[in-house]
């Protein structure tokens, strides 16, 4: 029984994020986006 209760817990917290991981995505996300702006950028005064 003490074992289903771990499984069952294990499961029910697998699909929400801890806090960290959300803020390192939302850093990589950012960093993905400076760089999409910055090769845009070069793009732009190359033309």
């Amino acid at each position: 029984m003490r074992k289903r209760n771990v499984k069952r817990k294990e499961r029910k917290e697998a699909p929400s994020f801890p806090k960290w991981l959300r803020s390192y995505h939302f850093l990589l996300l950012a960093l993905v986006v400076m760089l999409i702006f910055g090769a845009f950028m070069k793009y732009m005064n190359e033309v």
